[in-house]
């Protein structure tokens, strides 16, 4: 094998670089292609979750709302009224972690006051309570919900709760202002398994390549091996 790599280097060297660009380009193309499908995939969740909370607005009566947030106690019927909707709507979606209620108590505030929030039976506990401050400030897309239908824009940042991605829609009064923002949920594991199948076929597609890629090296080998070897044999006869 040495001699023969010897004899001819060029070809071999240049069967060996051709398989190496030809497995580079097909990487970057997959890799490619994966992040646009990605891409794709997030920009349908975000329209999902905006649809999601877009519909839980209509479901929740916003005088039951605005009850609640006279009261602002988490003992209060009002509120408990208010988390049993909630709730409601989290079963009917199994794939939001939280559903909750927010409002602003004065104009052009950052810091929200949880009014009221729902979980699936699986979830368990919400980690605010009603009543309690929020720093929304991080969160500027959250604010946004106070005007119009909205939801994240970036799933790689997550929350203390372990939420990527989250749908808001405004909750109106009769006078057509926003009193809350409504807002939905979706976990970062959630989020991660619509991907799961994405990053798989990428792996599979490079494991394949790479494995392509020996076999041809092995066959100019191969080639260049014979080639050498009948070159070197003595004629017939």
């Amino acid at each position: 094998l040495h001699r023969a790599a010897a004899a001819r280097r060029v070809a071999l060297s240049g069967g060996a670089a051709a398989v190496i660009l030809a497995f580079l380009g097909i990487a970057a193309a997959a890799t490619g292609l994966h992040g646009t499908a990605k891409g794709a995939l997030f920009e349908e969740m975000r329209e999902q979750v905006m649809s999601l909370a877009s519909m839980a607005v209509l479901a929740v009566d916003p005088g039951q709302v605005s009850a609640a947030i006279a009261l602002a106690d988490p003992a209060a019927p009002s509120v408990q009224a208010l988390e049993r909707s909630l709730t409601r709507i989290c079963a009917r979606a199994p794939e939001l972690r939280y559903v909750w209620v927010m409002r602003r108590p004065g104009a052009g505030e950052t810091t929200l006051e949880l009014v009221a929030a729902g979980v699936p039976p699986r979830t368990g506990e919400v980690p605010v309570r009603s009543g309690e401050a929020f720093d929304a400030s991080p969160y500027p897309v959250l604010l946004l919900g106070f005007e119009g239908p909205a939801a994240d824009r970036d799933y790689s940042v997550t929350d203390e709760w372990g939420i990527a991605l989250s749908g808001y829609a405004p909750i109106r009064g009769p006078a057509g202002d926003a009193i809350a923002v409504l807002g939905v949920d979706m976990s970062q594991l959630d989020v991660a398994a619509r991907f799961e199948a994405l990053d798989r076929r990428l792996l599979i597609t490079l494991l394949l390549s790479g494995a392509l890629s020996l076999v041809a090296l092995g066959m100019i080998t191969a080639g260049v091996m014979l080639l050498w070897i009948r070159q070197r044999s003595p004629p017939d006869g």
